[in-house]
């Protein structure tokens, strides 16, 4: 059940995105449980859903919007990246060499979506609203 319950969340936040975003954390939660096939199933959903926030640049270097409810939701959603990154590399730190894998190539395919933050027009000044900021503080 947790793995088709991860494909309805996940096909209710590609359906609308700003309104079902929360759902990640439903994702996030299950990603976090003992069963490991509904890790593995989580683990490719939030990368399929964050790749998206990429792509649509939800997730963005610099939040540039003046609406402040959508500055605070790019900031949420880099927040929430931030913290499936983590459980990524918790991963690591598990015996498990399925689990190790997977986190491995997931964290680079996200780090090549992630990987404009790194270039040279990174604006320490506004380091609140950077994404660069959480990214750095891992």
């Amino acid at each position: 059940e947790g793995i088709k319950k991860i494909r309805e969340l996940e096909k209710l936040v590609l359906s609308d995105t700003v309104a079902k975003v929360n759902h990640v954390l439903e994702i996030r939660k299950l990603l976090q449980g003992k069963n490991k096939e509904v890790k593995i199933a989580a683990t490719h959903s939030l990368r399929r859903l964050y790749i998206h926030f990429f792509e649509s640049r939800s997730i963005n270097k610099n939040i540039t919007t003046k609406d402040t409810s959508m500055q605070q939701y790019q900031l949420w959603l880099s927040k929430q990246f931030l913290l499936f990154f983590e459980l990524l590399v918790d991963f690591l730190s598990t015996t498990d060499e399925t689990l190790h894998a997977l986190s491995i190539r997931t964290a680079i395919e996200l780090i090549k979506y992630a990987g404009f933050c790194m270039s040279s027009n990174y604006e320490e000044s506004n380091e609140e609203s950077n994404f660069c900021f959480y990214a750095f503080r891992l």
